[in-house]
C-alpha cells in the first residue's frame, strides 16, 4: 500500500515532467515503436495503476450485489471493505501531496522575499488544508463603533414618523442620543457583529482576496499578475469562530447570512501564544495581543486606593490588560464552501489550541523568588546595587533559614526527651525488630 500511494502522490509530477520533455519523450516512443508491433503511450500507460484502484471498488461492490449465498456476500463485504479502505488512505496520501505541490506554488509567488521568508511557509509538519477566494472585511474597534452608530443612527432615523430634512442641529443632536442612550458599548457592537454576517459583503467596497488555510496560520492574500500580496497572517492558536447561526438573532438570517462567518483572532507576532514564535518575542508584552483566558481574564478586583506594582514579582496582585483581538468578516462564494471552510478551520483550530494556564519560564520563576528591590534594580538596569541587595538578601534568607532549623531541632529534642521515659522510639524499635529476625533466620 505505502509504494501504491507513493506511486499515485508522484503521478502528476511524472506526468508534468513527461510533459515537459516532448521531444525526448517522442523520440523514445518511436523507439519503442520499431521494436514493439503493439502502439506504446507513456502517458496513459502511467494512469492505468491509479485506475485500477477505484475498479478494484466497483468490482467487489457488484461481487457484495450479486453474491448468492451469506458465505459469499460475507466475504465481499469484507474484500470490499478493505479495498474501500486502502483507496481512501491513497486518496489522502494523493491530497496531501497534491497540497504540499500547491503550497511550494504559493511561497514561491510571494512578492516580497522578506515576508516569504519572516513566514516559512515550507516549515516541517506545515501542511495547506483549503484555499479559496473570498471577501474577507476587517473589522477593529474604531470601525465597530463608527458602524454600529450608523446603523443605530439609520434605524433611528427609520423608525421616525417624521421624513422632513433636518439640520446639521438635529443631526448633532440625534448622535448625542444615540451616544447617551441606554444602549450600551457591547450591545452596540454585537449589533454591528450580527449585521456584518447578514451583509453580503459586495457593497462594503471589499475586492476577493485569497484566503489560505494552513495547519497553523491564516493567510489573507491579494493577487495579482500571478504574484501574491500577503495582507494578514492570523495565528489560530487563540481563535474563534462565530457563524450566523450561534447569534442571537438567528432567526431573522437572510441568505446572505449563510455564506458569511466571523473570526476574532490575532496576527501572528501579536497574540500571547504559549508556542512563541521569534517575531513574537520582539515584540513587547503590550503589543501581543490574545483571546485566550489565560490573558483576557482580567485578575482579582484591586480596590482604588490600594497602589500595587504590576511589574514587581512579589506583589500578591497583579492586574493584566483585557486584550482585544481583530475581528475578521469573511463572505464564502456559496454556503456549501462555507461549511467545508469553517468546519477546516474549527479542526485547525481546536488543533492548535493551547492550554488555559501558559508554562511559566525559568526567568519567572526565578523572579518570584527575587525580593521587590532586587527586582526593580534588575529591571532598571542598575547592576551596582543588584550584588549589594542580592547578598544582604542571601545572607538574611540563610539567617531565617538557620534560625527556623535550630527552632526544630529545640522541638524535636525536647520531645525525644518527654517521651524517652515512656516508650523507646520508633527508630530504636524498627531496630529491635530487625535484631529479632535476624536472630530468628540464624536458628533456623
Amino acid at each position: 500500500m505505502k509504494v501504491y500511494a507513493l506511486y499515485c502522490s508522484n503521478y502528476l509530477p511524472a506526468t508534468e515532467e513527461l510533459k515537459a520533455h516532448a521531444k525526448l519523450l517522442d523520440a523514445f516512443t518511436l523507439s519503442q515503436d520499431n521494436n514493439n508491433e503493439n502502439s506504446f503511450d507513456a502517458v496513459s500507460d502511467l494512469i492505468k495503476p491509479v485506475q485500477r484502484i477505484c475498479r478494484y471498488s466497483l468490482l467487489f461492490r457488484s461481487l457484495v450485489q450479486n453474491a448468492t449465498t451469506p458465505e459469499e456476500a460475507l466475504l465481499s463485504q469484507q474484500a470490499l471493505e478493505s479495498v474501500q479502505r486502502v483507496s481512501d488512505q491513497v486518496n489522502a496520501r494523493v491530497r496531501d501531496a497534491e497540497n504540499n505541490v500547491r503550497l511550494v506554488n504559493i511561497s514561491n509567488s510571494i512578492d516580497n522575499s522578506k515576508v516569504a521568508a519572516k513566514l516559512e511557509l515550507l516549515r516541517p509538519g506545515r501542511t495547506l488544508l483549503c484555499e479559496m477566494p473570498a471577501a474577507v472585511q476587517v473589522m477593529d474597534r474604531r470601525a465597530r463603533l463608527a458602524r454600529a452608530l450608523h446603523l443605530h443612527r439609520a434605524r433611528h432615523l427609520r423608525t421616525r414618523e417624521c421624513q422632513q430634512p433636518r439640520d446639521s442641529t438635529n443631526s448633532v443632536n440625534s448622535e448625542m442620543e444615540l451616544l447617551g442612550g441606554d444602549t450600551s458599548e457591547i450591545t452596540r457592537e454585537e449589533s454591528a457583529l450580527r449585521d456584518s454576517l447578514t451583509s453580503s459583503g459586495h457593497g462594503c467596497g471589499k475586492d476577493r482576496q485569497r484566503v489560505i488555510l494552513l495547519s497553523d496560520a491564516l493567510l489573507i492574500a491579494n493577487k495579482s499578475n500571478f504574484r501574491l500580496r500577503v495582507r494578514r497572517h492570523i495565528c489560530l492558536s487563540c481563535a474563534i469562530v462565530i457563524e450566523a447561526n450561534e447569534t442571537e438573532d438567528a432567526t431573522t438570517a437572510s441568505e446572505s447570512c449563510t455564506r458569511s462567518f466571523a473570526l476574532l483572532a490575532s496576527k501572528t507576532g501579536r497574540c500571547n501564544c504559549h508556542n512563541l514564535s521569534p517575531s513574537t518575542l520582539k515584540r513587547p508584552v503590550k503589543r501581543r495581543y490574545s483571546l485566550s483566558k489565560s490573558m483576557s481574564q482580567l485578575a482579582v478586583d484591586e480596590p482604588e486606593d490600594i497602589s500595587v506594582d504590576v511589574a514587581s514579582p512579589a506583589s500578591p496582585l497583579r492586574r493584566r490588560q483585557r486584550r482585544t483581538a481583530r475581528q475578521y468578516i469573511v463572505h464564502c462564494e456559496s454556503e456549501q464552501k462555507k461549511k467545508e471552510f469553517a468546519a477546516l478551520l474549527r479542526g485547525a483550530i481546536a488543533r492548535c489550541a493551547r492550554s488555559e494556564e501558559p508554562p511559566r519560564s525559568s526567568i519567572g520563576l526565578a523572579a518570584t523568588n527575587l525580593s521587590a528591590k532586587l527586582w526593580q534594580s534588575i529591571k532598571q538596569r542598575d547592576f551596582s546595587q543588584t550584588l549589594v541587595l542580592g547578598y544582604g538578601s542571601l545572607l538574611r534568607r540563610r539567617a531565617n533559614a538557620m534560625a527556623s532549623v535550630c527552632h526544630d531541632e529545640e522541638i524535636n529534642g525536647s520531645t525525644d526527651e518527654s517521651n524517652s521515659d515512656d516508650a523507646p522510639s520508633s527508630h530504636q524499635n524498627q531496630r529491635l525488630l530487625r535484631t529479632s529476625r535476624l536472630a530468628t533466620s540464624g536458628a533456623a
